[in-house]
């Protein structure tokens, strides 16, 4: 009977001992579950995520943008050349200048054939406060002066439609602007024939430019 006592006791205090580790589990259990956009792109590799590439012809959504040299960009201007685009916006504060860091080193691999057949695009996702000039002066400390380079500033509504055909995602909250990181891959046509997600190498993105230059009829 004692012994049986004893045990009971023990029990009790073991019960007692953790009950605030169970009741502080149930309730962080039930709290709801949210996931900031930094949750959900942290520690994941996008480039080995695999998604479907949309049926995308980006001459078709080229039309009214405008160049940091406030001049405007027709599909006829970029036929022919492999084009790499993605978005930044020039109040950014890291993403973005590493993006352009990005494309600066996907030039440095390329020979001066792959070069002049290749036009980098930046679309800015701040369209209103990145005015032409504003574009310009960003991209001078990149040394991106050059023609292959061209930055881009739209209006919404034409932002709204180049994200949305490419599932790009952009989230504003005043001044703050967060977005994923993307290369998108055209060929010499303007369809987009792959998305690239995150942080690729830089010989990877100039091999595959390669292979799409490969694929065109000569």
């Amino acid at each position: 009977m004692q012994i049986r006592l004893f045990f009971l006791r023990i029990l009790a205090v073991s019960l007692i001992s953790v009950s605030p580790l169970l009741i502080w589990g149930f309730w962080r259990y039930s709290q709801p579950q949210t996931l900031t956009l930094a949750d959900a792109f942290s520690g994941i590799n996008h480039t080995s995520v695999p998604r479907s590439v949309p049926q995308v012809n980006l001459y078709d959504f080229i039309t009214d943008w405008i160049t940091q040299d406030m001049t405007s960009v027709s599909a006829d201007d970029l036929r022919g050349k492999i084009l790499v685009a993605g978005f930044i916006f020039t109040r950014c504060t890291d993403t973005c200048s590493l993006q352009v860091l990005k494309f600066k080193e996907i030039e440095d691999w390329m020979d001066d054939g792959v070069k002049h057949k290749t036009q980098f695009l930046l679309f800015s996702i701040d369209p209103e406060y990145d005015t032409p000039e504003r574009l310009k002066q960003y991209g001078l400390p990149f040394e991106s002066p050059a023609p292959q380079w061209t930055f881009l500033a739209g209006s919404l509504k034409q932002l709204r439609k180049l994200t949305d055909i490419l599932s790009f995602a952009v989230i504003k909250n005043g001044d703050q602007i967060s977005h994923p990181t993307m290369i998108g891959l055209f060929d010499t046509q303007g369809q987009l024939k792959e998305q690239i997600w995150g942080n690729p190498k830089p010989e990877v993105v100039n091999q595959k430019i390669k292979e799409l230059l490969a694929q065109e009829p000569l």
